[in-house]
């Protein structure tokens, strides 16, 4: 993961998935950085370009969005809670509800709920803030290699 305006961040990331792979059961799904150079308009200046990098994360929402549909085939779920608030989920929560009939539950992390995701859930719950400060990582963990902390920034 290329961060030249925060060296640290890809050695948090991966003690985010190390604490991650503590959780009994979960499975990580990753997708891939990309990097490229781009041209953007200036907000200034509309007429005027700059050359910039831009990088980007490639594929979670695909992989996911694939998985969703897949397991739902196989009939391996119930139904799902979707916790996104990504319109990259509409088509997928469209076929799970309305062709495979099972029950998508969109927990909105923030804001309103995408209207387009809106239409095709079956039900929709806001994620308290108070719900997301008592689900937070304890400030020391243990895996298999030992004990480990948490960052003072995730």
């Amino acid at each position: 993961m290329d961060a030249p305006d925060d060296p640290d961040k890809p050695n948090r990331q991966e003690l985010f998935l190390r604490a991650l792979r503590t959780i009994p059961n979960l499975e990580i799904m990753k997708g891939r950085f990309a990097t490229n150079t781009d041209f953007m308009r200036l907000a200034d200046d509309h007429s005027k370009t700059v050359r910039v990098l831009k990088t980007e994360e490639k594929g979670s929402d695909v992989n996911l969005a694939a998985r969703m549909i897949h397991e739902a085939h196989k009939g391996e779920y119930e139904s799902a809670v979707l916790v996104s608030n990504d319109s990259d989920f509409v088509e997928a929560t469209r076929i799970v509800t309305q062709e495979l009939k099972l029950p998508v539950i969109l927990l909105c992390p923030a804001g309103e709920p995408n209207r387009y995701l809106r239409e095709y859930v079956t039900s929709i719950y806001r994620i308290r803030q108070r719900a997301i400060r008592l689900c937070q990582f304890p400030d020391e963990l243990e895996d298999a290699a030992g004990k480990f902390h948490k960052p003072p920034s995730w």
